[in-house]
């Protein structure tokens, strides 16, 4: 029986924080994952300099059968998705903030630079960008307790306790996202990877094809290999599968 493939491409460790839901979603396909910590972080990047590493790394999965690729960086979601789903022939998948009915509750997006700028004249959410704090995050990979979240908000707790919904819009924050429950709360922190994998299971799933009976693997390529994959076992795969108040 053929071996099926997804890609799951992202700035570094970040994207770790799908594979846990993807891979019991879709058992049936191997995850190829690639984290480009090299050139981490993306969230200040251009859109021409975001597009070109990423075609870069899809060069190096696709000597493999391919169902689909997800960006499991917002960043990259909000600016080369297109660009790739159109280079490509398989579906690309992006991470963003979820589409649902927010617009009766106080919502804030934080997120990178680079994304928060594609939501900032949504008027239905307050979005604030944090430069610094994916880049901490990912220097902090096998340490994440000494990422303090206070340093990187605006010193105003009023300001933030005006809000009933925080959207991660960045998949490194999802890695820390217990202290953005302990300082949001109560307010209920949104994941948007949950929404990613949702769709990326409906697509492949309504597809007509044989049963894959091959055993579900994750395989880590790339320069920093063997980093992605020491974290993910090390950090991601045996930690809390779904964030506590969402």
């Amino acid at each position: 029986m053929k071996e099926k493939y997804i890609a799951v491409i992202d700035s570094g460790i970040g994207g770790t924080s799908i594979l846990n839901s993807l891979s019991k979603s879709l058992s049936d396909y191997n995850i190829i994952y690639y984290g480009d910590n090299f050139n981490a972080p993306y969230g200040n990047k251009r859109p021409e300099k975001l597009l070109s590493l990423t075609a870069l790394n899809i060069a190096l999965v696709v000597n493999v059968p391919l169902s689909a690729v997800i960006l499991a960086c917002n960043t990259l979601s909000v600016t080369v998705r297109g660009e790739l789903e159109n280079a490509l022939n398989v579906p690309v998948f992006g991470v963003y903030p979820p589409a649902v009915s927010l617009k009766d509750d106080k919502t804030l997006l934080i997120a990178t630079p680079v994304t928060a700028k594609q939501y900032n004249s949504d008027k239905n959410i307050t979005v604030v960008p944090l430069p610094n704090l994916a880049a901490e995050i990912e220097r902090n990979a096998f340490s994440l307790g000494m990422v303090n979240l206070k340093n990187h908000l605006p010193n105003d707790k009023g300001f933030f306790k005006r809000f009933d919904n925080v959207i991660l819009g960045c998949t490194h924050y999802e890695l820390i996202k217990n202290e953005f429950i302990d300082h949001f709360c109560p307010a209920n922190i949104i994941c948007p990877t949950r929404f990613t994998v949702n769709s990326v299971a409906k697509k492949l799933k309504s597809g007509k094809s044989s049963v894959n009976t091959c055993k579900n693997q994750i395989f880590f390529v790339g320069k920093n290999s063997e980093i992605n994959k020491n974290f993910y076992k090390t950090v991601v795969a045996n930690s809390e599968k779904v964030p506590k108040n969402f």
